[in-house]
């Protein structure tokens, strides 16, 4: 049994990010971790007991994460745009500088660095020198996108696999409903530049839920991030359902308010068709066999939905003008934006089997 440092955004109440720390913790189910948490009453309640945890917002307690750190065997990073430049800040390289500076001293006491299911921005220049420089220094990488490993690291100790989400998914494939009368929306905030861009993304989701409801197709609003003290998906649910209402067109409309780890995967059974903007929203509806629709804000989105043969599924973020075209035809044909069933299978199940066949040759 290892003792292990995991590394994400987890505690802020992201369900995509809660999904993918109960798959990694199930499959580290017998070793020690202890995993960088921001708010510890966030966490999803399946890891609760099952793993410590460090503050990410303090350092009040830096010579407790020294210890855990010290004591460490793996560092391992658990998901998300991890090579990325943070846009708006006055320091965009922190993040690739901090990897950077963990994984050299991680290399230097013996530590074994491993990421599973990240990826890359659109990084160049001396960010894309940082980035290589780190993953250099990892002893296994899991790419979740050919894209980034090709941009990042390319050798015999890197391999991509699907989203770690995959090995959850233990609900039967849903079948398609060819007749369309339930919409589900997963819409966010945090899309690139909020300030100047929000108010038209907002104006097309509303114009999205408009033409929905006048086919008779009601609207189920799914928030996949809840934290009060930002402006989180909740508070974009309730823009977009108080703007609806406010046409009084007698619009069958709903916001869902208790979404999880635990029920997203029920929630989303209940829809014919999934608009996400979130990646993960797009990724647990295609392994669920949902039609999906997914707003691609960062590569992530049309990258994940390419590498599933699913590129008629994207949309720009860029390009929403023509949303309303592209539910259309998913309306019309909603089985085009849906992975083939025994593809489906099949890549469930290999990936479970390859997922934990890694994990017992690399975390011993």
């Amino acid at each position: 049994m290892s003792k292990i440092v995991l590394l994400g955004s987890y505690g802020r109440g992201n369900v995509g990010d809660d999904v993918f720390l109960v798959a990694l913790t199930k499959l580290l189910g017998r070793h020690t971790v202890t995993a960088n948490s921001a708010h510890n009453d966030l966490l999803p309640t399946e890891v609760i007991n099952k793993i410590s945890t460090i503050s990410t917002i303090s350092n009040k307690d830096i010579i407790d994460k020294l210890k855990v750190f010290l004591k460490a065997d793996y560092i391992i990073y658990g998901g998300g745009d991890l090579w990325v430049e943070l846009y708006g800040s006055r320091f965009p390289r922190i993040a690739l500088w901090k990897m950077a500076v963990v994984n050299t001293v991680a290399k230097v006491s013996r530590k074994k660095v491993i990421y599973v299911g990240c990826g890359c921005g659109n990084i160049r220049g001396f960010s894309l020198l940082l980035a290589k420089y780190s993953a250099l220094l990892a002893n296994l990488i899991i790419f979740r996108d050919e894209i980034s490993r090709q941009k990042i690291r390319k050798d015999a100790k890197t391999q991509v696999l699907p989203d770690l989400s995959i090995t959850l998914s233990s609900k039967d494939i849903k079948l398609v409903n060819n007749v369309v009368k339930t919409l589900g929306i997963i819409p966010m905030y945090y899309i690139p530049d909020p300030v100047a861009n929000y108010p038209k993304y907002l104006a097309q989701m509303i114009s999205s839920c408009q033409y929905a409801l006048k086919q008779n197709i009601s609207v189920k609003l799914i928030p996949m991030l809840k934290d009060p003290a930002i402006y989180d998906d909740v508070k974009v649910c309730d823009d977009i359902f108080k703007s609806v209402k406010a046409l009084d067109i007698g619009a069958d409309i709903s916001i869902l308010k208790e979404v999880d780890s635990s029920n997203i995967n029920d929630i989303l059974q209940t829809i014919d068709v999934c608009l996400s903007t979130r990646l993960h929203g797009s990724i647990l509806a295609a392994w669920l066999h949902v039609p999906v629709i997914g707003v691609s804000y960062r590569p992530k989105v049309s990258r994940f939905l390419k590498s599933v043969g699913l590129e008629i599924s994207s949309i720009d973020i860029h390009d929403t003008d023509s949303l309303n075209d592209k539910m259309d035809l998913c309306f019309k044909n909603p089985n085009m934006f849906t992975i083939d069933p025994t593809y489906l299978k099949t890549l469930r199940t290999e990936a479970r089997k390859e997922y934990i066949k890694t994990f017992k040759t690399h975390v011993i």
